[in-house]
């Protein structure tokens, strides 16, 4: 494995919340196969049994931002693994991401969409609810959009 496929966290801009901080809940494995991955690794839960990665995501100032996920396409993935975007005050965003899907990205981010966050503390929430493979949880990244 060459080390310029792991992606340090400092190297990235905006807001960045690597698996190693998030919140899991259910059975997730932990490995680093499968390449470029951000910090030491990614956690992985299969479908079935019910698990959660919530990404706590402090926002500085209210504002419109660019929501990225990383992840490491395979033929075991998800096609539609589901992201729970949770913000003060608005309704549950609820998307469905396919996870094998390749990024352009060299970093492996996938952009999911430009979002108004509240300032404060908002949850990027991955869960294996309704998935049709495995899961994979490696981190979430947030530009702000000028």
């Amino acid at each position: 494995k060459s080390r310029g496929e792991i992606v340090d966290l400092k190297s990235l801009p905006g807001i960045v919340v690597d698996d190693t901080q998030a919140k899991l809940t259910g059975k997730w494995g932990e490995t680093g196969g499968l390449t470029p991955f951000v910090g030491e690794g990614y956690r992985y839960a299969s479908q079935g049994e019910k698990a959660e990665a919530l990404f706590p995501v402090k926002i500085p100032k209210a504002g419109k931002y660019e929501v990225r996920m990383a992840w490491a396409p395979h033929e075991n993935r998800a096609t539609k693994a589901l992201v729970i975007i949770e913000r003060d005050g608005q309704a549950p965003l609820k998307l469905r991401v396919n996870q094998r899907e390749a990024t352009t990205d060299p970093k492996g981010f996938h952009s999911l969409g430009m979002f108004d966050f509240p300032a404060g503390a908002v949850s990027i929430i991955l869960s294996n609810e309704g998935a049709n493979g495995n899961i994979h949880a490696d981190a979430v990244q947030l530009l702000e959009v000028k």
